[in-house]
């Protein structure tokens, strides 16, 4: 059986010196609208601070030059309140009405359709900002409201999506979102750093195990329409890392190895890493790495449904 992916992923950064942003083109071939192929971009942990802000512009700009299907913001739109906490003078507050409204602002303004999802800095961390009292799970849901117009993405051009939300079961998960351009299908699903939320607090240890729950239903429905459309690749873009290369064994990892050129499996798990529970190995404990990392592999497209080599039923235990 042939493991090579279909339209493989050819990565490039644009540009953002200095900048914690990582913008990335993806191209898929034989994909797009016309039977040719495309390009859609990744973008993520930016702005922050009023210096990343121009930054921004700059990066927005060179990615607006280019003609994309889309661009995906991988999380993390804006500043952290605790080193916000520490120098106010750096960055407009994070977690206001205001500054969401900016945010909405300047993805409206990309000439490319835009999508989102979320970051632990946008709504999880809000716990830390000592300017004001702010409530994490109601910011939650002010993102749910501004960022996610019913069916279609943001931007001055725009693509139609379909919303988890769209099933009464999941009717919160507005955020979860999945479309198809050629034969690839695109999903996203809501993790974060932060420990996607569980902590101590038995409000946030309901929200963490609902949005799991949704997360893991969500996945299964992606994989499921991808492999009923005989599609060429499933993209899956999250902001913090699920850790599928620490759960699968050692033959899923040379599968998985040989579908990009040059890549060879890792022998171990990385030094210091913690298994999320056998029992939802999809579901993310800690964000392992950078939500820069997390987009390179997304970009990479880490889920591969070509001749129907990956499945579900290679996550199974």
């Amino acid at each position: 059986m042939n493991h090579a992916m279909s339209g493989r992923a050819a990565l490039r950064a644009l540009a953002a010196t200095g900048a914690a942003a990582l913008a990335l083109l993806g191209g898929c071939a034989g994909s797009g609208s016309g039977g040719g192929a495309y390009d859609f971009g990744v973008v993520g942990d930016t702005p922050y601070t009023h210096v990343q802000a121009e930054e921004f512009k700059r990066v927005m700009a060179a990615v607006d030059s280019a003609d994309l299907a889309f661009v995906v913001h991988v999380g993390d739109f804006e500043f952290d309140p605790r080193p916000y906490n520490r120098d106010p003078s750096k960055a407009d507050m994070p977690c206001t009405d205001e500054n969401y409204a900016a945010v909405r602002k300047a993805f409206d303004a990309s000439k490319n359709p835009f999508i989102l999802t979320p970051g632990d800095n946008d709504w999880t961390d809000c716990v830390h900002l000592k300017a004001q009292k702010v409530d994490p799970l109601e910011r939650l849901d002010k993102i749910r409201v501004l960022f996610y117009p019913q069916g279609r993405s943001l931007g001055q051009r725009t693509i139609m999506v379909t919303h988890q939300s769209e099933d009464a079961k999941y009717a919160k998960f507005r955020e979860n979102l999945t479309w198809s351009i050629g034969a690839v299908r695109y999903v996203t699903l809501h993790m974060v750093g932060s420990n996607n939320n569980l902590n101590k607090d038995p409000r946030n240890v309901a929200e963490h195990a609902e949005r799991a729950a949704a997360n893991d239903a969500w996945l299964k429905k992606a994989f499921a329409a991808a492999k009923a459309e005989n599609a060429l690749g499933l993209v899956i873009m999250t902001q913090a890392n699920p850790g599928f290369e620490n759960q699968w064994n050692a033959s899923l990892k040379r599968r998985y190895a040989s579908s990009i050129k040059g890549l060879k499996p890792p022998a171990k798990a990385e030094p210091g890493h913690v298994p999320s529970a056998p029992e939802k190995p999809m579901l993310i404990r800690k964000a392992l790495i950078t939500t820069a990392i997390t987009a390179v592999i997304v970009g990479a497209i880490v889920g591969v449904v070509d001749a129907g080599w990956l499945s579900l039923e290679d996550f199974k235990e």
